[in-house]
């Protein structure tokens, strides 16, 4: 069974804390968790700030001791506070593992400044005892922390060859922000013209299609539709797969539901440039009530350049669309 890994960072005045805590966690976690000292983690060879970041990508959990080892002064008024880059790991491990994982041990003192970024944050507190009896102590807070990792478990972890492959997506993704027109071939060589944005979507390392309003050859508003799922094509290096919804413009044809899948292959960025321009693809109207007739539409696009056309695009008059819808179908 793989056990979860908890990293406990101090200042080098509080390794009594961290010992302490350390031997308490172990016992209670047993095989479940490894718990780490900072003072056991760092490489000899490597830099102070990359042994921080290994550890934080390594840990599922991160216990930081809080504790009045340093004097800051704040307004002409001298406080106890944490080291700096006790606050600094914080904020790392925090960014890295997500709040439910990061857990503060704070010094129990009413004059212990901490950052009003942590305000309302819960925090387990402790008392230097007096009698040494550091298992007592920490007991509570140990119990408390004991249980959040025994029920959240392992962290799901981006292996280097994952990480690698979402920044490479995430790069593509960034070239295809934007406002674009999509040209539709359809039958006798007639054309309709799409008004769309693609819009960053870091929650799933992707975009979304989002806005697109359809126009028939004269300019008038034909239907809506947007992109309920998109992702980066993997058998392609500048494609894009997509499931899309819709509703017709038309009152007689509203209840008729719009929906299908695209494809699209964006051409590279021209030498020298950063966006994507044009591209090419093909996409889907699913025909629910006859299947058969579901056929693909050819359909190339090109990014929107002009802010004048987009200020059009989204908060012209009708007149104004259709003009400008006319003329992007004429000059294409």
């Amino acid at each position: 069974m793989d056990h979860s890994r908890l990293f406990i960072v101090s200042a080098s005045e509080r390794l009594d804390v961290v010992v302490a805590a350390r031997a308490q966690l172990q016992a209670a976690l047993q095989q479940r968790c490894h718990v780490k000292p900072w003072n056991l983690a760092f490489d000899l060879s490597a830099a102070y700030i990359e042994s921080l970041e290994k550890a934080a990508d390594e840990a599922d959990f991160a216990l930081v001791v809080l504790a009045g080892d340093d004097e800051t002064i704040s307004r002409k008024k001298k406080q106890a506070s944490p080291r700096d880059n006790v606050t600094f790991e914080l904020g790392l491990f925090m960014g890295r593992l997500g709040r439910e994982r990061c857990y503060m041990l704070r010094e129990d003192r009413a004059d212990l400044k901490l950052s009003s970024d942590l305000a309302g944050v819960e925090s387990a507190s402790f008392t230097k005892p007096e009698d040494g009896d550091w298992e007592r102590a920490l007991s509570p807070a140990c119990a408390a922390i004991t249980e959040r990792v025994m029920r959240l478990g392992l962290r799901y972890k981006l292996s280097d060859d994952e990480r690698n492959s979402r920044d490479i997506i995430r790069s593509f993704c960034a070239r295809l922000t934007g406002a674009w027109w999509e040209r539709i071939s359809l039958k006798d060589g007639q054309h309709a013209l799409s008004f769309f944005q693609i819009e960053d979507d870091p929650l799933f390392n992707s975009v979304s299609l989002v806005r697109g309003d359809t126009y028939d050859g004269d300019g008038h508003l034909t239907a809506r539709w947007w992109s309920v799922m998109t992702r980066v094509d993997p058998s392609k290096k500048n494609g894009l797969l997509y499931h899309w919804k819709g509703e017709h413009t038309d009152p007689e044809a509203a209840k008729t539901p719009l929906h299908g899948f695209g494809e699209i292959d964006f051409d590279p960025p021209e030498k020298g440039g950063t966006l994507c321009l044009r591209g090419k693809g093909k996409f889907w109207s699913v025909d629910e009530a006859c299947p058969e007739r579901t056929i693909p539409k050819p359909m190339q696009i090109r990014r929107v350049t002009d802010s004048s056309a987009i200020t059009t695009m989204t908060a012209g008059s009708e007149k104004d669309i259709a003009v400008l819808v006319r003329k992007t179908l004429d000059h294409w």
